[in-house]
């Protein structure tokens, strides 16, 4: 019998937009291949349950940002993370000799530069699936977005495939996790907030002086998935992977970007120019988010871009790609993103 072809996933710790996107493709895997996952410990937890099913654990170092309030601290970023940088050449030789044990044959990164660049110098092929590297695809020259295309190059290393998962200018669309996919959505009357540390305390204060009834998450007694298919809106961060679920499930959303982070508040200027939601900059926090519950009914609205909109489920053209690699068959996945119907 033929053994099985080993794929490897390395996975970007910081928040849990990367893990979403790999946990969407995952179980179609696991059918077919030998699956190693490379994760910080970060997020570690979310593939135990997979290891059941065969899929093997490694670690993989963690780059992450240091956050004060509603921005990213940058010069601390970098004192933050130097050590690790320093040891970039002996972390890469040992990843490389890791692939070359576990008898790679393909690696998926999700914007991390450790596994990619150890898979490209093993002449491993590697597919860069990510969505922050969407930024290169818009023009700006912010500081904060000069920052986020350098970071994004040095994220995604020459010699691998990019595959942009996005609801705006994307290679393909939103990548869905099958529990957001199995949900029926229904209109409810509850919003789903779902917070960070720095903006917790402050929507708290706004929906309780505005007698919103809400759910607040993470919370590991509730869940997700069936609390956001039946909510009236979701407030939250302006991280990729929570709207794109949202807009899969005609949520409309607000979304509340980093200071500093040009890819959340790209993010959150397209899904107001889709219609489907607000942008609500930290500075105009009560305001946007008053509008927000006030007119919720009116969402979705007519869109103010002529640009495709994707809210549907680019699961199955990731794993098309994939297949046909490993199969040494000619690649290519054409952009798939629809309009949004206003």
């Amino acid at each position: 019998m033929k053994p099985r072809q080993t794929i490897a996933l390395g996975i970007n710790g910081e928040g849990r937009g990367h893990a979403s996107r790999a946990l969407s493709i995952l179980p179609s895997l696991v059918e077919r291949y030998r699956v190693v996952v490379y994760a910080p410990h970060t997020i570690r937890p979310l593939f135990r349950p997979f290891t059941r099913e065969g899929v093997e654990l490694r670690d993989l170092p963690h780059i992450h940002y240091i956050t004060e309030e509603f921005k990213i601290n940058y010069p601390a970023t970098i004192r933050s993370n130097l050590p690790l940088l320093l040891r970039f050449p002996t972390i890469l030789a040992t990843l490389r000799a890791s692939l070359r044990e576990e008898r790679v044959d393909f690696v998926v990164s999700d914007y991390e530069p450790f596994l990619s660049r150890a898979a490209v110098r093993e002449r491993i092929p590697c597919l860069l699936l990510n969505h922050p590297g969407v930024v290169l695809r818009s023009f700006s020259l912010f500081p904060d977005a000069l920052a986020a295309k350098l970071v994004s190059l040095f994220m995604m290393p020459s010699g691998g495939t990019r595959l942009l998962s996005s609801f705006y200018r994307g290679t393909v669309g939103p990548l869905i996790r099958e529990e957001i996919r199995e949900q029926v959505p229904t209109p409810g009357e509850r919003f789903l907030v779902y917070a960070k540390p720095c903006f917790k305390a402050q929507v708290v204060e706004i929906l309780e002086e505005l007698g919103v009834p809400y759910d607040l998450f993470p919370d590991p007694h509730k869940d997700f998935p069936s609390h956001l298919a039946r909510c009236r809106g979701v407030i939250t961060g302006a991280g990729h992977q929570i709207i794109a679920e949202s807009l899969y499930l005609g949520k409309p959303v607000c979304a509340i970007p980093f200071k500093g982070q040009y890819e959340q508040r790209l993010n959150a200027i397209m899904l107001e120019r889709s219609g489907r939601g607000l942008h609500a900059p930290p500075s105009r926090l009560k305001e946007k988010l008053t509008e927000f519950i006030h007119q919720i009914e009116t969402f979705p609205r007519q869109p103010s871009t002529s640009e495709p909109i994707c809210t549907t489920d680019s699961t199955g053209a990731v794993l098309r790609y994939i297949r046909a690699a490993l199969a040494r068959r000619p690649v290519g996945v054409s952009p798939v993103p629809v309009k949004v119907n206003p």
